[in-house]
């Protein structure tokens, strides 16, 4: 598991609103059973969004929305294989957490 992984959303019920889930977590903590996530939510299935603290993201071709207020912890071993990374949308990743813990 890597550190910006996408991984299709093992609830299945959920993924036409929450299609992926982002593996936030740091590749050196590996060790723990559960992994930090953010849903990439469908354009569709948002409220008004929050420039800033709800990116916008790449995937495939499709563009999702990172939810970031709604980070979670989630089991490491219900991530499955990684269907690609988004890691070269690091910055504006990093910035919405930022966003999200210190308020700008």
């Amino acid at each position: 598991m890597a550190q910006f992984d996408v991984y299709a959303n093992p609830m299945v019920d959920q993924r036409s609103r929450i299609p992926y889930w982002l593996d936030l977590q740091s590749d050196h903590i590996a060790q723990l059973g559960s992994r930090v996530i953010i849903p990439l939510r469908t354009l569709s299935s948002m409220g008004p969004r929050i420039d800033g603290l709800q990116p916008l993201v790449t995937v495939g071709k499709q563009q999702l929305c990172a939810d970031v207020p709604s980070v979670a912890s989630f089991p490491a071993r219900l991530l499955k294989t990684p269907h690609s990374s988004i890691a070269a949308q690091r910055h504006d990743l990093i910035t919405a957490l930022d966003y999200l813990i210190s308020g700008f």
